[in-house]
């Protein structure tokens, strides 16, 4: 079996399909993640992008990172926020100076998150700095914390291309004399209302009787192997269980183990009917069903401190998607400095 999210720091480049699409296609947008020496972006289904930096890996006991974050639209601007561990325990001001090639910018203030909103000016300075190879330094009296610049023009490029600016004049990497007009526009969040869902008895079975055994046959012909080894393998520990969530009268949700990694695991979600036929494999790699919703979160990386995050809502007739994240970057902070989603929604309950 494979080793389920067993990602290392992530040296390479990930990046997850663009659909190519037009400002003016009434396709869905389809989300992105994209990751490249010291930097990652991930960009979603409403059109926004995040960019985050990150200390080098010679700086690792000192996390620090910086968010810019852009909605689509051809007038959308740069948001910048500035995340900062630790800050001395002696500091009896929470703010740090922000200094780019021996030049200070001013100071930033700081919640007691560690986190700072740079000024628009000093935003504008930020932007051209990660562009070049000058140190970005944030310091108070005890400590100075050093921003890479290494990968960051490639994310803002992958950034431009994504919100279709290149060679615009919105471009934040080269930009050109190109109109504005082609820019992708923003889409509406959607949403997701979660209908006809009545919560009702939490029902187990034990794996090795004959009617667990006869479902998990059926379950073996909508997956495969690398997607639920536990399932053809049978190794199954002492306590697992065939759990079945009600959803109404007519349906049902059959969570079962799928695999376990080094330190990670996952399990199956099955939407059943009461006539016990199967209408769709929601995940192989879900954690935990409630209200309504399947969550989903695993570790990118032994020491924890990346995630993946993933959600599905029951609409009424299935469940779709209702979020997605991954930070493969996470550099010391536990469970990643900043949200970095590829879909977003609104979940509404009926209830």
């Amino acid at each position: 079996m494979k080793q389920k999210w067993t990602y290392s720091i992530k040296a390479m480049s990930i990046a997850f399909a663009l659909t190519g699409i037009s400002s003016w296609s009434l396709a869905a947008i389809q989300g992105l993640h994209f990751s490249h020496k010291d930097w990652e972006i991930a960009c979603d289904n409403t059109g926004t992008c995040r960019a985050a930096g990150y200390q080098s890996d010679q700086d690792i006991d000192l996390p620090v990172s910086v968010l810019l974050e852009r909605a689509a639209g051809a007038n959308s601007g740069i948001k910048a926020q500035v995340r900062i561990l630790p800050l001395a325990t002696t500091t009896t001001t929470r703010e740090v100076q922000m200094q780019i090639a021996n030049t200070a910018y001013g100071m930033i203030g700081l919640n007691r998150e560690g986190i700072g909103q740079p000024s628009t000016a000093q935003t504008r300075a930020l932007l051209k700095a990660v562009q070049g190879t000058s140190p970005v330094i944030f310091k108070n009296a005890q400590t100075h914390w050093t921003l890479s610049t290494a990968g960051a023009s490639a994310v803002l490029l992958k950034m431009d291309a994504f919100q279709h600016r290149l060679s615009t004049t919105s471009a934040l990497i080269k930009p050109g004399k190109k109109s504005c007009q082609a820019v992708l526009k923003a889409a509406a969040i959607p949403q997701v209302v979660i209908s006809k869902y009545q919560s009702g008895k939490i029902t187990q079975a034990k794996l090795n009787t004959a009617a667990s055994q006869q479902m998990i046959r059926k379950l073996k012909a909508t997956t495969n192997e690398d997607q639920c080894d536990l399932l053809f393998s049978q190794r199954f520990l002492s306590d697992d269980a065939m759990t079945i969530y009600p959803i109404n009268a007519q349906n049902q949700l059959i969570q079962i183990p799928c695999w376990r990694g080094a330190y990670n695991m996952g399990s199956g979600f099955w939407l059943m009917d009461q006539n016990k036929q199967l209408k769709q494999l929601v995940t192989t790699s879900g954690e935990t069903f409630s209200q309504g919703q399947i969550f989903s979160g695993h570790k990118v990386r032994g020491l924890g401190d990346c995630r993946s995050q993933d959600q599905w809502a029951w609409n009424g007739r299935k469940f779709v998607k209702s979020f997605s994240s991954l930070t493969v970057q996470c550099k010391g902070f536990a469970g990643g400095a900043w949200n970095l989603p590829s879909y977003v929604s609104i979940v509404i309950s009926a209830q």
